[in-house]
């Protein structure tokens, strides 16, 4: 055979297309074309195959080789060398790849000769000596991964990788649901994480794959109230985790802890909005099974996206002592979560907003579920009322449809007059709820324990909202809530055109005089930089630990001569700090000191008046630890560059490293941040020796000296 195009000759049988171009191989002329097996019956005829002689050598020897001579070959014909053969046989099972130029190849006689050295003996090899073609994952499951979780050891999970992309830097939580960790995302700059290790699930493995069918659909889910969840996987030893956005908000649980009940007005845009986030995502076949302030995070900013539910995917639906109060009556008695047991949940966290208390008392789980039975029966407003005791009712048929609707009917609610019971304090027995002798399946047995929801198959449990005809009231009743916001839109707008806006020109920088500190924050003030200093704007991006929970900006000018240490993270014992710098003598004494931390606040001052003595108690049994003859000087409120404080004067002596009488007077200022709602507040402390030649007593502190000009620089942030 041969190429009409390069002229390239080709065996007879081998193939039908050129190497080289692809042209369509033609017979030479004169000579036959004959099939591949033609040369094996050229060399083993039929003939030769049934004599004697050859079939007994084969019987005899299977490894004989044939001595082939050139009276079965003919001249003519191109031979097939050994590397040909062994080509045309790897053909079928190798990739396909670029042939050598076949006209540069060296041709090789596969005629033997009676002097040719005989063929090596054939090797043959048991099947069970190749070696597997594949990763043997048992073993590799043993030995386990550097960056996997370690159950036993959920310290060590700091420092590790996770996707080779988010990097651990700290453990911020731990409860029944698993472990929550903070990270910071190696690819994008300053964007942090949250690492949730999930609690392994021991439950059936259709309730396991709905779970992890959710967790991945969560990864597309965009909603503005609803806590992105970026990724979810596995370990190589089963552990699950979620990758979740960081809130730098309060949950609603803090902030019931820290101010009580909300206001009738705000409980109600908060539990539609959480309404309105629950519906959709129930929509798209996704269940939340814990809700609960806890995992409700409010942001201090008022918008659209200033709620968000967190902890999607994290729960299974199992019980403990935190979230048995927010359970439907068919959960705790072992059923199956569906849409209607999260609307029980949002029916419980409407209650606990608006009264600061839970709507059902029991002290164990069977007289919980006894009180869940009876229904609701308290009277607060009869259409508030109305709307608990249907999103409270004990068969989940009966409550609301949606979560939107439920969410909808109490924001219409509480815009009617109502009397709110007073607020009480969580029932302490509810920590031993769980820990009870009594088999939950004794509750079985209560009266009125018969739920509809057991009778629906195992699909319409959990299925998306059904279907209901429209309610006339429920519309008339939106329609008049627009019609009552759309007037309050419209009464702000004209307020926010015509207010009064000071100017420059009339506002006094260093007083801040014309301005309220108890409800909102001084005006920002023209700061004129020190000679020879640092300017420092504190940042969160490189903090961790409390200071980074705790985080409270500022900025401020330091000396260069002063010697600067900082951030310092807390320990059990202390807070931490974020800013420490001091004035030193040239001989390396103390002069002068400044120290900036945070306390835990409540936002404005007249709201930290009631804690202002537990903070000087506190102060006080930490300083008399630190300084000899710590005496409390005096105490009350001051002001700070414009800012509404509480301090404290104290004092305190003794000997010097020389041996030298030492004297310490100080300051202690706590300044919260003039907004409501705000947790952390700014800790001030000014210390100054006996070795300042500007310092004589108490009153030169942050006065006379040198400090009194850097704290002249000091200027809170108003980004809460």
């Amino acid at each position: 055979m041969f190429c009409p195009t390069c002229g390239q000759r080709y065996v007879a049988g081998i193939q039908r297309v050129c190497d080289l171009d692809g042209t369509r191989l033609l017979s030479e002329p004169g000579v036959d074309a004959r099939p591949l097996n033609a040369y094996f019956s050229t060399v083993l005829s039929g003939s030769e195959l049934g004599s004697s002689s050859i079939r007994r050598a084969f019987e005899k020897d299977d490894d004989i080789v044939l001595e082939l001579t050139d009276e079965f070959i003919h001249p003519d014909d191109e031979v097939i060398g050994d590397e040909d053969m062994a080509e045309l046989f790897r053909r079928e099972n190798t990739p396909i790849k670029p042939k050598a130029d076949r006209r540069q190849r060296t041709r090789r006689s596969s005629i033997r000769t009676e002097n040719s050295a005989a063929r090596p003996n054939i090797r043959r090899v048991s099947p069970n000596d190749i070696p597997l073609g594949h990763v043997d994952l048992k073993e590799r499951e043993a030995a386990g991964h550097i960056n996997d979780f370690d159950p036993d050891a959920p310290a060590s999970f700091v420092g590790k990788t996770v996707k080779g992309r988010y990097r651990v830097i700290e453990m911020l939580a731990t409860d029944d649901s698993g472990y929550a960790y903070l990270a910071e995302d190696r690819i994008v700059g300053n964007k942090r994480v949250v690492v949730r290790i999930l609690t392994p699930f021991e439950g059936d493995e259709v309730t396991a794959a709905i779970l992890a069918e959710e967790r991945v659909r969560l990864s597309h889910l965009n909603h503005p109230n609803v806590a992105r969840v970026f990724d979810s996987g596995a370990y190589s030893n089963g552990v699950k985790y979620l990758i979740s956005e960081d809130l730098d908000a309060l949950s609603a649980d803090e902030i019931l802890s820290i101010h009580g009940r909300f206001d009738p007005a705000r409980a109600g845009k908060l539990i539609r909005q959480i309404g309105q986030a629950l519906g959709d995502v129930h929509k798209q076949g996704i269940l939340h099974r814990d809700l609960r302030p806890a995992n409700i995070e409010i942001a201090s900013a008022d918008g659209e996206a200033a709620l968000k539910i967190t902890n999607f995917g994290v729960s299974s639906g199992e019980l403990h002592e935190d979230n048995i109060r927010y359970a439907a009556p068919e959960i705790i008695e072992g059923g199956v979560s569906t849409v209607s047991s999260d609307i029980y949940s949002l029916g419980v966290t409407a209650y606990q907003f608006l009264t600061g208390d839970f709507p059902f008392d029991g002290a164990t789980e069977r007289e919980l579920v006894k009180d869940q039975r009876d229904g609701y029966s308290q009277e607060i407003s009869p259409a508030l009322d109305e709307f608990f005791a249907k999103a409270l009712s004990p068969k989940p048929r009966s409550r609301y449809v949606t979560a939107r609707e439920a969410g909808d009917v109490f924001a219409a609610a509480v815009s009617k007059p109502l009397t709110l019971p007073a607020p009480a304090k969580a029932n302490e027995a509810s920590a031993t709820l769980l820990g009870t002798s009594e088999a939950v399946a004794e509750t079985s047995g209560v009266a009125g324990s018969e739920t509809d929801a057991d009778d629906l198959p195992a699909w319409l449990r959990r299925s998306p909202d059904p279907l209901h005809a429209p309610n006339a009231r429920w519309i008339k009743i939106a329609l008049a809530v627009f019609i009552v916001l759309s007037v309050i839109f419209a009464a702000a707008w004209f307020y926010l055109l015509n207010r009064h806006t000071p100017t420059a020109s009339n506002v006094d920088t260093n007083s801040n005089s014309a301005y309220d500190p108890t409800e909102t924050p001084p005006a920002p003030r023209d700061i004129q930089a020190l000679p020879n200093a640092t300017y420092f704007n504190s940042n969160k991006q490189d903090l961790k630990g409390d200071l980074y929970r705790n985080f409270v900006g500022f900025s401020i000018y330091i000396p260069k001569t002063w010697r600067s240490t900082g951030p310092q993270e807390g320990t059990e014992a202390n807070r931490g700090k974020f800013l420490d710098v001091s004035k030193l003598s040239a001989d390396g004494r103390l002069e002068e000191q400044f120290l900036l931390s945070y306390y835990i606040s409540r936002g404005t001052y007249s709201d930290d008046a009631a804690i202002f003595p537990e903070l000087v108690s506190e102060s006080n049994a930490a300083l008399s630890k630190l300084l000899p003859d710590f005496k409390l000087l005096s105490q009350g409120q001051t002001s700070v560059n414009g800012w509404k404080a509480y301090e404290i004067q104290f004092q305190g002596g003794g000997t010097g490293p020389s041996g030298d009488p030492l004297t310490v007077w100080g300051r202690r200022i706590w300044i919260p941040a003039a907004r409501p709602g705000v947790r952390s507040g700014f800790a001030l402390t000014l210390l100054a020796t006996s070795n300042d030649q500007k310092v004589k007593g108490i009153a030169d502190v942050g006065v006379n000296d040198d400090l009194a000009k850097v704290l002249a620089t000091f200027e809170p942030g108003r980004e809460f």
